[in-house]
């Protein structure tokens, strides 16, 4: 799959967050970016584009050293996120 422009790619990376952050549990922006190889910055503008996809995330503790979460609404969106990756080739 060839991506063609920055939106795309925006996108992708938005969903591939949410999916990290909903595989992990409870996780915090530091080892996100770890886990990534982004930078943290990268991972905070993305987590921002996560919630214009309808998903919303929580913090638990300071938005700096505190752990995120996904509220997700169900296990028809968790399996609806691995279903639209696998369809992209992403997972």
């Amino acid at each position: 799959m060839e991506i063609t422009n920055s939106f795309e790619s925006a996108y992708y990376r938005r969903l591939i967050l949410a999916f990290v952050i909903d595989e992990q549990k409870l996780i915090n922006s530091k080892d996100l970016s770890e886990l990534l190889g982004w930078p943290k910055r990268t991972v905070y503008t993305n987590l921002q584009g996560v919630k214009s996809l309808g998903i919303e995330i929580e913090y638990i503790g300071s938005r700096r050293t505190g752990v995120i979460n996904l509220i997700l609404g169900g296990h028809s969106e968790k399996v609806g996120l691995k279903t639209i990756l696998k369809k992209l080739n992403l997972l």
